[in-house]
């Protein structure tokens, strides 16, 4: 991970074209932040899914 960081910012200093290497950063960006999206997805609609249904247990209880 650390060799493609250094990478993309050696292709970001280069000064020509700097409109393509930014748009093809930014590209390379959406995709690793669509990729989170997608590993993460699952396991945070469990877990919002238990905590809701903990509050709906925890409302029905008479104290």
């Amino acid at each position: 991970m650390k060799n493609i960081i250094e990478y993309l910012k050696q292709f970001h200093k280069d000064d020509n074209g700097d409109i393509v290497q930014t748009a093809i950063i930014m590209a390379v960006m959406s995709i690793i932040a669509l990729g989170g999206y997608l590993f993460l997805k699952p396991k945070l609609t469990n877990l919002f899914n238990k905590t809701g249904s903990q509050l709906d247990q925890a409302n029905n209880q008479n104290y």
